[in-house]
């Protein structure tokens, strides 16, 4: 019975942020900002609610009200100006091997059991004996709330589509000021406030929230490591030639890279 409620609560919290991102943007003037896991999006989120005093419905069922709405959605001509933060894909693989199968204080033990259990091999601590079979398996047999989602394809739907925001994670540790005043003037003419900006800025930077400097790593936190690049410390030549199979391209669409000699 109580396996039963899960799946019927789980359905409906689906068909309502299908609602609000589909259908209810422009009603209620929500701001989307879209992303494949662990591309920077909730640090994007932290700061837009902050600045603009807007409700962040993180981890909980949103309400039908003016809010920042986060999600891992592909594009769709129904949303109301998205935004998409993208990050280069070989750190996002990275980011997310920890996520789930090191864990952090904001995942359940037992939504890491589950990731466990599906993974194409054991010793979760051999990063970079697994990171070819992971990344592999991302891009083939993953699945978020029951969609297959992969890095490339949700990246690419994004591209050259009217009236997106797209915001690179690299540009956003590098020059967090000016992309976000880029974001801002996207989504309202009011004049940029730039002590509340910057004051927000430092309020959520990596430092301010973990007590530790951007690469000073902690593994059990959200906030693993707070760099780029990252992927240079846990790439074998294997695990390249897989990434460069599933989404060399796209690497070098977005700029990352100008040839596949990397």
């Amino acid at each position: 019975m109580q396996g039963t409620k899960q799946i019927i609560k789980r359905k409906a919290t689906a068909l309502k942020y299908h609602y609000m991102w589909h259908y209810a943007s422009k009603k209620l003037g929500l701001i989307l900002v879209s992303e494949f896991p662990k591309s920077g999006g909730t640090w994007l989120c932290q700061m837009l609610s902050d600045y603009l005093e807007l409700p962040f419905p993180r981890n909980r069922m949103p309400l039908f009200e003016k809010s920042i709405l986060h999600g891992h959605q592909y594009y769709s001509d129904s949303f109301l100006n998205p935004i998409c933060i993208i990050r280069d894909g070989r750190d996002v693989m990275v980011s997310l091997y920890h996520h789930m199968y090191t864990g952090h204080q904001g995942l359940r033990e037992s939504a890491v059991e589950i990731f466990r259990s599906r993974a194409p091999f054991g010793n979760f601590e051999n990063i970079k004996e697994n990171m070819p079979a992971f990344i592999k398996y991302i891009f083939t047999n993953f699945k978020l709330n029951g969609q297959r989602i992969n890095w490339r394809d949700f990246t690419e739907s994004f591209l050259n589509k009217p009236n997106v925001t797209l915001v690179r994670y690299e540009d956003l540790l590098k020059n967090t000021f000016s992309e976000m005043e880029r974001v801002l003037h996207s989504l309202t003419d009011a004049p940029l406030q730039k002590d509340k900006l910057e004051e927000t800025i430092s309020r959520f930077s990596f430092q301010n929230q973990t007590n530790r400097m951007p690469g000073q790593e902690n593994k059990n936190s959200f906030l693993r490591k707070g760099i780029a690049q990252d992927w240079k410390n846990h790439f074998t030549p294997e695990a390249c030639e897989v990434f460069k199979h599933y989404a060399g391209s796209t690497l070098i669409l977005l700029g990352y890279e100008s040839n596949m000699d990397w």
